[in-house]
């Protein structure tokens, strides 16, 4: 007898073990699955990383160089409306002795110290032809002038042999490139004419060299923590400069043609090359092709790192599942007990009943799920509760948390309700759960509660299909009806629904919410009636109608309408309240205040001009509609007449949309101002001479223009410092920490904790 027991509890627990044991695999199946997967095609996947990520610098690296490049053509703009340098080359171009010279010499010794010399540049020459003679600007931004023959360090080539390379050529700018003692590094000159100073048989020009360092550290930065082999080609495939890590590709001009003929039929500027990776990209500002070579070892020892690990994961899984269906055969365990214990504390729902068959688990998933779905719906409640209050409905944080919840209101017809219960205490079939279960049962379309408490609930009705203004209404009531004389004959409870009106755009939530309260205040109920809308109110306690698209179409006629336009649109706002509606004089005056600070909150800008700063004065003080319509023309007049007074010369209108321009889009991690005046079709030295007459470059003004949204963004505490330096256009949070330190003196962090002192 004793033998059999044993043996039934024996069955019993392989029983109870496999039971488990069996769910134990089911449930982890899927993840089983995507780390083998994972593991098998982890080759791929590494590949993929590794080509993202190079191309990604390849694209950072071109795009540093370019605006660099880019900021040279500022450089000639500066240097020749020198008064110095013009006055020395009036006196050298008549030194005809020895105490000329030393004269021109003096007041070259004037000219200030340019400071443009930095880690893109080596040096900056400014060369004149008749007699030659040549200024150096050097890396410590000191300018010296020089009489000798060699006019580079590097080479042999003196002023003669210059003379007659210029004297050959007719040029606007171009790049020049001459050998150098370090093999396949060459020299990068930038050429450029010094209109100002022609004379006859030559140019004279200047001569920018670029720092072979730079190019070096922006290639250095291609390569994968140091390995593999990078270099720039020119438009003709000659190298400019290479740098070569650990484990690198050898370059000679025999394999150097391979990789070029290799990498033309590659469609992705992506390919493999005797055991690297390659990838390209090409500038579309000079031409020039950036390449990184990348040994496959180094890929792989990612791969083989990534597959331990792969297996090391699955190797616990598989050992903490044992141990789980292990302790589950034993009923009297303390560490289950302790496993069971930690899983219902975490979760608000969960369950456990040690008495019931160790059912814990399944109670976890199921309180998985129901978290899941909690968060979501609290989530949810909290954007409705915003917009019905009118919390920070206009800021960019706003709209994307309304982005990422359930709730789409965009080019969508609702109402806004609000119910209320009652004799709720006679009966316990029906609460404010409940009736948000018989709200969208009922309702064809989106229904989002947010219950007050179990007796008031406040709703939007989304309907699915597109409908007149009136047809929803209508629509909306006899569903309302149809659901509350329902519910009044089974559970006994009369409800009273108080609508809106009929509503778009997701900033009319607030005022639409105040319409039902205005409603719930000052309705007449009846004990037949369950649905009450604005027409339903009394005289002279009717809402006024003006909303979010009201104000928005009255600026835009304001700003750029007509006055015929402006005078149709204020008549059709007269007709709509004063007509169809009967206001009382608190309401008719609210109506009116409501549109002075529309004119307040989209028009300060102009309050700068006398005119109109005085029309703003009278619509403040304004106490009736026709008085306001009056004002209104004038005001319209007054801005229009002030644009076009602000923008009267083509000069100025462009100034004006260089700077609208880069307001708008200085997000953009690709502008640059070659960029800007193609968009604008404005001519690029014409821009630079404007930034030249604001005393900065394009490259510095943008910075300023960046860190100034920036600080905006700070302020508000709502994003973090890496969201703001995408928002701003730059690549990284690095570069944005770095630039923001160089223009304010301080770190984003610090910014931050500055404004939150007292």
């Amino acid at each position: 007898m004793k033998t059999w027991k044993r043996k039934n509890a024996t069955d019993k627990k392989i029983s109870f073990f496999l039971k488990y044991f069996l769910s134990y695999l089911l449930i982890f199946f899927i993840p089983l699955f995507l780390a083998f997967f994972t593991y098998s095609t982890a080759s791929r996947i590494i590949y993929a990383q590794c080509s993202e990520h190079i191309k990604n610098n390849l694209k950072q690296a071109c795009n540093i160089s370019d605006i660099r490049l880019q900021e040279l053509k500022s450089i000639p703009l500066t240097l020749k409306t020198n008064e110095n340098i013009i006055r020395f080359h009036q006196e050298w171009a008549q030194a005809d002795s020895q105490g000329s010279i030393i004269t021109a010499y003096k007041v070259s010794r004037s000219i200030p110290k340019y400071e443009v010399i930095n880690s893109t540049l080596d040096t900056i020459r400014i060369y004149f032809g008749k007699p030659s003679c040549c200024f150096l600007l050097g890396s410590n931004n000191a300018m010296r002038y020089t009489d000798k023959k060699e006019f580079w360090e590097e080479m042999d080539m003196n002023y003669s042999d210059f003379h007659q390379y210029l004297q050959g050529r007719h040029f606007y700018e171009e790049f020049l490139f001459l050998p150098s003692s370090t093999p396949y590094i060459q020299n990068v000159y930038y050429l450029l004419n010094l209109n100002n100073f022609y004379q006859e048989y030559y140019s004279s020009v200047i001569l920018i060299k670029l720092s072979n360092q730079f190019l070096t550290n922006l290639l250095k930065d291609i390569t994968v923590n140091g390995y593999g082999t990078s270099f720039i080609l020119t438009e003709d495939n000659q190298l400019i400069s290479y740098f070569q890590g650990t484990d690198s590709y050898q370059l000679t001009n025999e394999n150097l043609s391979f990789i070029i003929q290799a990498g033309q039929t590659a469609k992705d500027g992506s390919f493999s090359f005797e055991g690297h990776q390659v990838n390209r990209i090409r500038s579309d500002l000079n031409g020039w092709t950036y390449y990184s070579m990348i040994p496959q070892s180094i890929i792989l020892e990612d791969l083989t790192s990534m597959r331990h690990t792969i297996m090391i994961a699955t190797v616990a899984v598989m050992i903490v599942g044992l141990l789980t269906c292990y302790l589950l055969t034993r009923h009297q365990s303390r560490p289950l007990k302790k496993i069971a214990e930690a899983l219902t504390s975490l979760y608000e729902y969960g369950y456990f009943d040690s008495t019931d068959q160790f059912m814990f688990l399944e109670n976890a998933v199921s309180t998985l799920i129901d978290r899941s779905s909690s968060f979501q719906e609290s989530y949810d409640n909290e954007i409705l509760r915003m917009l019905f209050l009118g919390e920070n409905t206009l800021s960019a944080s706003f709209q994307e948390k309304l982005l990422h919840s359930s709730i789409q209101l965009e080019d969508n017809l609702y109402v806004t309700g609000y119910l209320h219960i009652h004799n709720l205490k006679s009966t316990l079939t029906l609460s404010g759960q409940v009736m948000a279960g018989h709200l969208k049962e009922a309702w064809y379309g989106e229904i989002y509660p947010l219950s007050i408490d179990e007796s008031n609930m406040i709703f939007l009705a989304v309907h699915k299909k597109k409908l007149a203004d009136s047809t929803f209404l209508i629509y909306t009531k006899e569903i309302l009806t149809s659901l509350s004389t329902r519910l009044l004959e089974e559970t006994n409870c009369h409800i009273d629904f108080f609508l809106s009106e009929p509503m778009r755009c997701y900033q009319n939530v607030h005022q639409s919410y105040e319409q039902c309260k205005k409603l719930a205040q000052n309705v007449i109920k009846k004990s037949d009636v369950h649905v009450y809308t604005p027409e339903d109110l009394p005289p002279y306690q009717q809402i006024y109608c003006y909303t979010i698209d009201h104000e928005i179409r009255l600026i835009q006629l304001i700003k750029h309408g007509t006055a015929e336009k402006l005078g149709e649109f204020l008549q059709e706002l007269y007709t709509e309240n004063f007509d169809r509606l009967l206001l009382s004089e608190g309401m008719k005056q609210d109506l009116i205040n409501a549109i002075q600070k529309s004119i307040q909150r989209d028009l300060t800008l102009y309050q700068s001009d006398k005119l109109i700063s005085r029309i703003f004065s009278e619509i403040n003080r304004v106490n009736s509609f026709d008085s306001l319509r009056t004002l209104l023309l004038q005001l319209r007049e007054a801005i229009q007449t002030h644009n076009n007074n602000t923008a009267k010369s083509d000069s100025e209108k462009i100034r004006y949309s260089i700077l609208e321009y880069m307001q708008l889009n200085y997000a953009n991690s690709n502008l640059n101002l070659q960029y800007m005046c193609a968009d604008l079709g404005i001519n690029e030295t014409t821009a630079a001479k404007f930034f030249q007459e604001l005393g900065s470059s394009f490259s510095s003004y943008l910075e300023k223009v960046r860190i100034e949204a920036a600080c905006a963004m700070l302020s508000q505490k709502e994003l973090t410092i890496k969201s703001i330096s995408e928002k701003t256009g730059y690549c990284s949070d690095v570069s944005f920490r770095r630039a923001f330190k160089r223009v304010l003196g301080i770190s984003p962090s610090e910014f931050i904790r500055r404004s939150v002192l007292p």
